[in-house]
């Protein structure tokens, strides 16, 4: 299950290394989009692994977004997945929680909580929502190596939670690694490992 949970956080587009060690926040930071801003997100993709996703808006800044999944555990079986978008300086990032509320699916016992309550986070490489004709989204995850070394070097505040790290907090420590420009964030986060979203409508 926490593969599937990953592959969530992740906005239900791929398992990236074939597990999950999750960059955890405890709430979205950052200034949130405008209602149209968040709108050019809505709509129906394919991500990386053939998997469908439908988006809709469900606030100003915010979106749910549900996949159907499957495994040999669980057959098939709906996941959502509540998103918020927000930019820091001239980033925009895309956090996600599950939302077991609205899931056919329901948490393991051992996620004790964490992966319910807390959100993770992807840094949107190119901002295409908006063009016309629409071209694929492209977002990339943290890269866990390098949160770690950081918080080992007090650069950002932040702790183990299992096999998860989480960021106390942490919004102007990271907003001044991202600032203004790309250099920063491929320090953090993992370019080499993409996640394009194919808008199918």
């Amino acid at each position: 299950m926490r593969q599937t949970l990953c592959v969530l956080l992740l906005v239900a587009a791929t398992t990236l290394l074939g597990g999950c060690n999750a960059v955890l926040v405890d709430e979205p930071f950052g200034t949130p989009l405008s209602e149209g801003q968040a709108a050019h997100y809505v709509g129906a993709y394919v991500g990386n692994r053939g998997r469908p996703l439908v988006v809709r808006q469900t606030g100003p800044s915010s979106l749910q977004a549900a996949v159907i999944d499957e495994n040999e555990r669980h057959g098939f079986h709906m996941l959502v997945v509540d998103l918020d978008l927000r930019r820091w300086d001239n980033n925009t990032i895309l956090f996600g929680k599950i939302n077991y509320d609205a899931s056919s699916v329901d948490a393991d016992e051992n996620e004790d909580g964490v992966l319910q309550k807390r959100w993770g986070f992807m840094y949107e490489v190119n901002r295409n929502a908006a063009s016309n004709p629409p071209r694929p989204l492209v977002f990339t995850p943290p890269d866990r190596a390098a949160f770690d070394a950081l918080i080992q070097s007090g650069e950002l505040p932040g702790r183990e939670i299992g096999r998860d790290l989480l960021l106390e907090p942490a919004e102007k420590a990271l907003s001044e690694k991202l600032r203004g420009n790309l250099r920063g964030a491929e320090k953090l986060f993992r370019f080499d490992r993409p996640i394009v979203f194919t808008r199918l409508n």
